[in-house]
């Protein structure tokens, strides 16, 4: 049964839902229609609408064909949407005009034309739509009162029940579109999200397998008898590559707390001189350990006394994503980390004279496992890194940009806001403060 249902109006997840709901759409119009046919043929009711229902059923399986087995999406909407209307307009003129209960079918039809069409489509049909209705209020203000079948008929009714009908379509479509948008929003996002995990377990899968294989491969040689020389050189390749897988796993920790809206963040005091002069001296020692001796290290660091509040730790983990993305590109020049108070923001910036990002690549470069290789530097990394610098600064309500040429080098500036305290408040901030955006302490202490 089930694969009979599939060859007949085809399988969702191939054909995409648009085409499964037009499909559907017109299998429904024709079996309703024949249906129509058979109850009036069966009762002998009148004839007319029994072949206008019977006419009109074959025409929609002709729009089941082409949208089913030629994929024509476009020509079976417009033509489901313009011949449904038609055909409820000479339905209302047949049943009694504004005295029987087809506006109200015309009303839910206002419905249909919201959930299928878009854009500029959307905007044209409602209002061929909203034409239609003005259109029918004329055929009735002009219309002879023996049309009604009613003796109690009066010009103002008739004004009276367009009027409500037309503001209540507007309203019900109003309605229904902001559902509508609610629904496509929330299927995009259930799209997207499934698009990420597949790609971040590929993404992780790999990332997690080089370190790996260096690790393994490399402790088996160790089994073997080799010099003193290799056997160190094979240690500084097996910690190097430790080190890389445990970044690795602590930065998908991170992205996961993050996207489970688990990660704390935890204020405190922050001494800008001591935090910025140990971060120098573990960069200095980086630089010298990669042995770049062609890079120069400058730190701006503020001459006067500042303590502010932040999260350290996060902080640190931010500056240190940067400081490494700076010197991962630049072979050769300076590399820069600036702090400077403006009125209530701090704004903390690290340029390099690296190779830079090309234009068109810059809309991306926040975007998860996200990695360019520009002239054979980014051989490390997982491409995650940019992305949870981003996800930070936010939750520290703060903002990041850049600036990048090319060959030239890039900047990348964040701004926190200075929560700012006097040093003699300082024994007492951990108690002031514990946790969170929300409970931030008030500025200028």
């Amino acid at each position: 049964m089930h694969s009979f249902l599939i060859s007949v109006i085809g399988d969702r997840d191939k054909i995409g839902t648009e085409r499964y709901f037009i499909t559907v759409a017109c299998l429904i119009t024709s079996g309703f229609l024949l249906l129509i046919t058979a109850v009036h043929l069966s009762l002998g009711l009148n004839i007319m609408p029994a072949i206008i229902a019977s006419s009109s059923s074959i025409i929609v399986l002709g729009f089941y064909y082409l949208a089913r087995f030629r994929d024509w999406l476009f020509i079976p909407k417009l033509s489901l949407t313009l011949f449904g209307l038609i055909m409820l307009d000479l339905v209302w003129y047949f049943k009694f005009m504004s005295h029987g209960p087809v506006l109200f079918f015309l009303l839910i039809y206002g419905a249909l034309i919201i959930w299928v069409w878009e854009r500029k489509s959307l905007v044209v049909l409602l209002s061929v739509y909203f034409l239609n209705f003005g259109l029918l209020f004329l055929i009735e203000s002009s219309a002879e009162e023996h049309i009604y079948h009613s003796t109690d008929y009066a010009g103002i009714r008739t004004i009276d029940i367009y009027l409500s009908i037309a503001l209540l379509s507007a309203f019900m479509i109003f309605l229904l579109y902001l559902v509508k948008r609610e629904y496509i929003r929330l299927k995009d996002n259930a799209l997207k999200s499934e698009k990420l995990k597949t790609a971040f377990l590929a993404n992780i899968s790999h990332e997690i397998r080089n370190p790996m294989n260096a690790i393994v491969g490399f402790s088996e040689l160790l089994c073997d008898k080799i010099s003193h020389q290799r056997r160190e050189q094979y240690n500084n390749i097996i910690y190097n590559n430790c080190k890389n897988l445990l970044r690795l796993i602590n930065d998908i920790l991170d992205l996961s707390k993050i996207d489970a809206g688990d990660m704390q963040i935890r204020y405190s005091a922050i001494d800008a001189r001591e935090f910025l002069t140990e971060l120098y001296d573990i960069y200095n020692l980086e630089l010298q350990k990669r042995k770049r001796k062609n890079v120069r290290l400058g730190f701006m660091i503020p001459e006067q006394d500042l303590i502010f509040y932040s999260d350290p730790l996060r902080l640190k983990q931010v500056l240190s994503n940067l400081m490494d993305n700076a010197i991962k590109f630049t072979l050769q020049g300076k590399i820069t980390l600036t702090c400077i108070k403006e009125e209530t923001e701090l704004i903390f910036s690290v340029s390099d004279t690296g190779t830079g990002i090309p234009e068109e690549n810059q809309k991306i470069i926040f975007d998860r496992f996200v990695k360019f290789d520009y002239q054979g530097h980014n051989t490390e990394g997982s491409g995650i890194g940019l992305s949870i610098v981003e996800k930070i600064i936010k939750l520290l309500n703060g903002r990041i940009w850049f600036k990048s040429v090319s060959g030239k080098g890039s900047t990348f500036f964040f701004a926190i806001p200075c929560y700012i305290t006097s040093p003699l408040f300082k024994a007492m901030i951990p108690a002031i403060t514990e946790t969170g955006p929300d409970k931030s302490p008030v500025q200028g202490v």
